[in-house]
């Protein structure tokens, strides 16, 4: 199937669960890294100049924030491609169980799941010839 746009990048409750996932993790190892590194600054540099710098933390903490929002973007891009066409997959999987009619599988060009569609479409093409036969 050609390139088309889809509408929701967030479409499955498992890609959601996911991208929570791996933020949270992500944001958990950054307050390990940022603490253990005030500790490490704290103990190597002469006392108040850690309270003077509070300008550096606060563009730190920025930055971490901006790391962090950049960083669910691309997992959310990326994790859409091979979530965005599950669902659907799915769904017309147990419709043609419940019609018992085949018919090719469709994904866009690029999706994760392309060579596995194509191959589902093969079975496909033999379930249809021995239903003519």
């Amino acid at each position: 199937m050609g390139m088309f746009k889809r509408k929701k990048y967030l479409t499955d409750p498992a890609q959601v669960k996911f991208v929570a996932l791996v933020v949270v993790a992500f944001l958990v190892m950054l307050v390990f890294l940022v603490a253990n590194l005030h500790g490490l600054l704290a103990s190597v540099m002469p006392r108040g100049v850690l309270a003077q710098s509070k300008g550096a933390v606060l563009t730190s903490v920025l930055g971490i924030l901006v790391i962090l929002a950049v960083t669910a973007a691309v997992i959310v891009r990326y994790t859409h491609r091979f979530f965005g066409p599950l669902k659907r997959l799915r769904r017309e999987l147990e419709d043609m169980a419940e019609k018992k009619q085949y018919w090719h599988l469709r994904v866009r060009t690029g999706d994760y799941l392309e060579s596995l569609v194509e191959g589902m479409n093969l079975i496909i093409d033999d379930l249809q010839a021995k239903d003519k036969e």
